[in-house]
């Protein structure tokens, strides 16, 4: 990872943790999942913006564990089966079979649909859409 990003991060971190301004810290989090792969030291306080209470900073949060990739599945697998709020496990299971769709199960699939059924969101409905495609799509190519 270059220098100039391995120095964000600590910024980033501290940013997501403590900074008052919601869109500041969406705009963090974008920055994360931008750097990608190399991020997976601030998984945790990404992960934990999945509950936050603005839909923007859940949305930045859950697409920059996309972002980050594969070293986000144990930590997004753990997240879904504790308890939290349904918009949360909604954006875990969106993350979790963007990244790798086999690793998706009945109850993140449960989710998804719980999801597009009942938001009022447009942006959640079509997130749940996406994600149940990429579902299906990888269980026609694998039966």
């Amino acid at each position: 990872m270059s220098a100039e990003r391995q120095n964000a991060l600590p910024i980033l971190r501290n940013t997501i943790q403590t900074n008052k301004d919601e869109d500041l810290v969406a705009m963090a989090l974008v920055v994360i999942g931008e750097i990608g792969a190399p991020a997976t030291e601030v998984i945790p306080e990404t992960i934990a913006k999945l509950t936050h209470h603005n839909e923007q900073i859940r949305m930045a949060a859950a697409l920059s564990l996309v972002r980050i990739g594969n070293q986000s599945i144990p930590v997004l697998l753990d997240f879904v089966r504790e308890p939290h709020t349904q918009v949360a496990l909604f954006w875990a299971s969106w993350a979790l079979t963007l990244i790798e769709p086999s690793k998706a199960s009945e109850e993140t699939d449960a989710i998804l649909i719980k999801t597009e059924q009942k938001t009022e969101s447009l942006i959640e409905r079509l997130a749940a859409q996406e994600a149940l495609a990429k579902r299906m799509g990888k269980e026609l190519k694998n039966p």
